[in-house]
């Protein structure tokens, strides 16, 4: 089987959609052929008039099987504009979701952009042949006539990076003190979506009672092969997002056997729910500020490595996507014939 990976963003960003290169990957190990094609631009509508027609040319000339959609938004419309069939779109969380849970907030921060964006979503989500959501919310929230086509698959996590490692060897890596008692924060690319001004009101709240400890946020740039190596020299990692689809710094820091403090955004209640110690508190600074200071006085690691062998193995998660591309693409033959 070929399938066309159809990704927002330079081919050369190494740092962009990592989760989709990642899943790209693992579905090429499972043993499909994989081509792709970048998104050049979602924000010039003559551009993503262009980038229609360049998709239109490229499927023509490679006949894939399937062609995949990482993302909605402007992605997902992109495709299904091109009328590319069998299409698979896959929706991650603020493709679909709003941004926060305080109406005023979402009215103030890009309210048109999101309202646009979400628009675009539930129009690839109708013309989708089938759809990938990586959490049951986000399939609750497609509209109702795409609901019976879509199925859940977290992203994996490629446990052969993602491991548990010595402490003191990962905070001479990265160049971290090692007494420091250090709180990671995975603010993104768009940081407004994971809520920085709350992990850093949480983290002052701990600082009460851990006057050491310091908050180190990721901005989206770093290499990610350091990820496993900044994660495990960590005493816990932070999420305090309002909306998420299936948050990856959660599954990779459940990987490293790192604690998780969050708020109980998207699939984080059952991910972590054989996870312990691991805290899934409300999202205000006090409860999220407790949290931390009891993971900070745990000082050791979870059992996350076992959890996230028997639950979010990329490859399994390869596998399970592989044989809804299968369903997918007999689904749309047996259509054409008819």
């Amino acid at each position: 089987m070929q399938v066309l990976m159809v990704i927002p963003g330079r081919e050369d960003d190494g740092a962009s959609m990592v989760f989709a290169r990642r899943q790209s990957a693992a579905v090429e190990t499972a043993g499909c052929k994989v081509a792709f094609f970048f998104l050049a631009s979602r924000t010039d509508p003559r551009l993503v008039s262009k980038e229609v027609s360049r998709l239109r040319r490229v499927v023509a000339d490679t006949r894939p099987d399937v062609i995949h959609a990482h993302f909605g938004t402007v992605t997902g419309f992109v495709c299904a504009s091109a009328g590319c069939r069998p299409l698979v779109v896959s929706f991650r969380g603020s493709d679909i979701n709003p941004l926060y849970h305080s109406l005023r907030r979402n009215l103030a921060d890009h309210w048109l952009r999101n309202t646009v964006g979400r628009a675009l979503s539930r129009y690839a989500a109708r013309r989708a042949d089938g759809i990938i959501c990586v959490s049951e919310q986000l399939r609750r929230s497609l509209p109702v006539s795409a609901q019976s086509r879509a199925i859940v698959i977290p992203s994996g996590v490629d446990l052969t990076r993602f491991a548990p490692m010595c402490q003191a060897e990962a905070r001479a890596a990265v160049g971290w003190n090692e007494n420091e008692r250090i709180v990671l924060f995975n603010a993104g690319r768009f940081p407004a979506l994971k809520r920085p001004d709350l992990a850093q009101q949480a983290v002052e709240r701990a600082r009460r009672e851990s006057p050491d400890v310091r908050l180190v946020m990721l901005d989206g740039r770093a290499d990610p092969a350091t990820i496993p190596q900044l994660i495990n020299a960590s005493d816990v990692v932070l999420l305090t997002s309002d909306f998420e689809g299936s948050p990856n710094i959660v599954k990779e820091a459940v990987a490293c056997s790192v604690p998780v403090v969050a708020t109980p955004a998207g699939d984080v209640p059952e991910r972590l729910a054989d996870v312990h110690p691991s805290w899934v508190v409300d999202g205000s600074a006090d409860a999220l500020g407790r949290a931390l200071v009891e993971a900070l006085a745990f000082r050791g690691r979870t059992n996350g490595s076992a959890i996230a062998q028997r639950d979010f193995d990329v490859h399994a998660g390869a596998r399970a996507l592989v044989s809804f591309y299968d369903r997918v693409s007999r689904g749309a033959a047996d259509h054409g014939a008819n």
